[in-house]
């Protein structure tokens, strides 16, 4: 249920692996300066975005259910932290930056107000996976149903 519910998200978060683990070089040069930050901070932002809808949606785990935007932040932050941890290792011929981890969660900080813009505020959340009950057919309303 929790996959079904976060593929895409899976498959965003293996993409940001992945082009974060390239090597440097694979890149071209930019003549924009400071881009690669704003690549982490759009990478993070639509990350944190599609965890927190994800966290939402499914109904698989109650603590994610009951805390969608803090979870969405933590997972987010925590991934672009490792990320960068990871970066700086000999198992990748990259370069851990501070800057890079800013980005990264201040594009997560983004994501969920992005979110709230959209889907407005938790107390929202609540009934996205209840099922609306049928309603009890009375003398006022029967003509509605006919």
């Amino acid at each position: 249920m929790y996959l079904n519910k976060n593929k895409i998200t899976i498959f965003w978060a293996l993409l940001i692996a992945v082009l974060c683990f390239l090597p440097g070089s694979s890149f071209p040069k930019m003549q924009i300066t400071n881009l690669d930050l704003v690549i982490h901070f759009f990478f993070y932002g639509t990350f944190s975005f599609l965890l927190i809808l994800g966290n939402v949606r499914q109904s698989q785990f109650s603590v994610l259910k009951e805390s969608p935007v803090f979870w969405g932040l933590v997972v987010s932050i925590f991934y672009g932290g490792m990320i960068e941890i990871i970066q700086g290792t000999e198992f990748v011929s990259r370069s851990t930056e501070f800057s890079d981890f800013i980005s990264n969660s201040v594009g997560s900080f983004i994501g969920w107000i992005l979110f709230l813009i959209i889907y407005g505020p938790p107390k929202n959340f609540k009934t996205w996976n209840k099922r609306s009950r049928p309603k009890k057919i009375t003398e006022n309303n029967r003509h509605s149903f006919s």
